[in-house]
């Protein structure tokens, strides 16, 4: 149980980046961003701090993400 939550947000994120081309992907891995983050916290006398750094790096994704969709809104993909 312990590692299944965080195993769950990333594998979560990267099924809503594959699946979707539209702006809600970025937001979907940033509430599983939180999620996680909430998470190693909530576990976080034990092993959870483990899992800080890669809740972190979901959140970062989320972020690197939404500046790269829109990106591509204002510049059009070549055809």
């Amino acid at each position: 149980m312990l590692f299944g939550v965080p195993l769950a947000c990333a594998a979560l994120a990267l099924w809503a980046e594959n699946a979707s081309v539209t702006a809600p992907a970025p937001a979907v891995v940033a509430v599983l961003g939180a999620v996680s983050v909430g998470w190693s916290l909530l576990t976080g006398p034990g092993l959870g701090l483990w899992f800080l750094l890669p809740s972190l790096l979901l959140l970062v994704a989320a972020m690197i993400s939404w500046i790269d969709r829109g990106r591509d809104r204002v510049r059009p993909r070549p055809t």
